[in-house]
């Protein structure tokens, strides 16, 4: 079901956003996409994505899309992670993108969708209980710390849209014996 409406919120050197998530049952994240552009002028820093487990203020994932992922239309960019595996939590987690090396007042642009959703609409249905929608910071703030962070609408609900490559299946163990 296609949205009717949808925006995009910029990220670079001084303007981060986040969204938080809970997971309902274990799982093993590969890789996230995104739906981005970059501005016409070029940003000379990547753009990167954090996964923060609100419980621990740990940083559980940390991926870098390059500024070549990203063209100046709207369009899927997508970052693998090794083998993530995500646990149900008390306080869920917080998926943040930041572009602190971006010095050239070039942006990355997240598109963001109507919250409060539910059916097939890849990103709301992440919600749980936490507040269903995007947050943002100024740079140079602790990202870790999460009253620093500020809602992104007062009166809009607005999801950052993302989704998982889930991969569920238990590696396999094995043996390694010496060969002598």
């Amino acid at each position: 079901m296609p949205y009717e409406a949808s925006s995009a919120v910029n990220v670079d050197q001084t303007q981060y956003r986040s969204q938080g998530f809970q997971v309902p049952a274990p799982m093993g994240i590969t890789k996230v996409t995104i739906r981005g552009f970059r501005s016409a002028t070029i940003p000379d820093g990547p753009l990167q994505v954090n996964i923060l487990n609100r419980d621990t203020g740990l940083v559980v994932a940390t991926g870098t899309f390059t500024t070549g992922d990203f063209g100046t239309a709207l369009g899927n960019v997508s970052v693998t992670f090794p083998g993530i595996l995500l646990t149900p939590n008390t306080n869920g987690y917080k998926m943040y993108f930041s572009a602190p090396a971006n010095t050239a007042g070039a942006t990355y642009s997240v598109q963001t969708v109507f919250g409060q959703r539910v059916g097939n609409d890849m990103a709301a249905s992440f919600g749980g209980g936490l507040p269903n929608q995007y947050y943002f910071i100024t740079g140079g703030a602790n990202q870790q710390v999460d009253s620093n962070w500020t809602p992104g609408s007062t009166t809009i609900p607005w999801d950052v849209m993302f989704w998982f490559t889930i991969d569920d299946i238990p590696p396999t163990q094995g043996v390694t014996q010496p060969s002598n």
